[in-house]
């Protein structure tokens, strides 16, 4: 496995690199979501990049920057024995040099729910895809579907600045008791721990209320707060049942619709949706 740190280096390989090419975009701390990632790529494409970068742009400053998990060392050896072929891992000063005053922004998109809660994160998150996309020159870029609204900014970012890139979501992986696979579950206590696959499994409420013929939108969030305020440790930060193509607000439950959620178990935030 090659190791690049130096962007024009990184653009000369992948110049170079036998095609199809297969990006998977990183803040490290890999696990078995990010593994699905390159094994998904590794099967579509000749060539595999792991990208391998916390980007402080999409971090406010009260979130978690200093405290994301990072151990390169681990996920460099995990990553090799992956048979991942190009590891890049700029430093920021690389990716943000002195006198970096561009971003990208989708308006409409990053003004709700994740974008709402967290002011400037898709505007971070679009810019460094975007970058990564021009450094890279993939073929086919993999991402999760746990964050199904920053996999919307990207597949309208992908296609409103012509990158011609494949990008290819792949479903949420799982631990065994639902809980979405995330870097951030290693900030969780055991007690945290056993609390948060309340999280799925409210989701899965909904769904069966829709299964079962409920299609207010009102009606099933209400159902789902109820489901969670009884957990001491949970704080509903939001829950929105939304279109998947459009992402407008739905009154009206349909099989194109999805519920999202963010809450906060103590200290540490997550996210999940499902598709109803």
């Amino acid at each position: 496995m090659k190791i690049i740190k130096s962007i024009p280096l990184m653009q000369s390989i992948s110049n170079k690199a036998h095609k199809p090419v297969g990006l998977v975009p990183t803040m490290g701390s890999i696990h078995k979501g990010h593994i699905k990632l390159i094994n998904a790529s590794k099967k579509q494409n000749t060539t595999t990049i792991v990208t391998l970068f916390v980007n402080p742009a999409q971090f406010a400053e009260n979130e978690d920057f200093h405290t994301y998990p990072r151990n390169f060392q681990k996920d460099k050896k995990l990553l090799s024995d992956l048979g991942v072929d190009i590891l890049f891992a700029p430093e920021t000063s690389q990716m943000y040099p002195s006198g970096f005053q561009t971003s990208v922004i989708n308006d409409r998109l990053s003004s709700v729910l994740e974008g709402e809660k967290r002011p400037g994160h898709f505007r971070g998150v679009s810019t460094i895809v975007s970058k990564l996309l021009n450094i890279t020159k993939p073929n086919n870029a993999y991402f999760g579907q746990k964050d199904f609204q920053q996999l919307l900014i990207i597949n309208k970012l992908n296609n409103d600045l012509n990158h011609g890139v494949q990008i290819i979501s792949i479903p949420t992986v799982r631990e065994d008791d639902g809980l979405a696979l995330s870097s951030r579950n290693i900030h969780l206590n055991q007690n945290e721990r056993k609390t948060a696959n309340k999280i799925y499994a409210s989701l899965k409420h909904a769904k069966s209320l829709y299964l079962n013929g409920e299609v207010n939108a009102d009606s099933i969030i209400y159902a789902v707060k109820k489901y969670l305020v009884k957990e001491s440790l949970i704080k509903i930060e939001y829950i929105s049942i939304r279109d998947k193509f459009t992402f407008e607000n739905v009154s009206t439950v349909t099989s194109n619709s999805i519920i999202l959620i963010a809450v906060y178990i103590n200290k540490t935030r997550l996210i999940d949706n499902l598709i109803f």
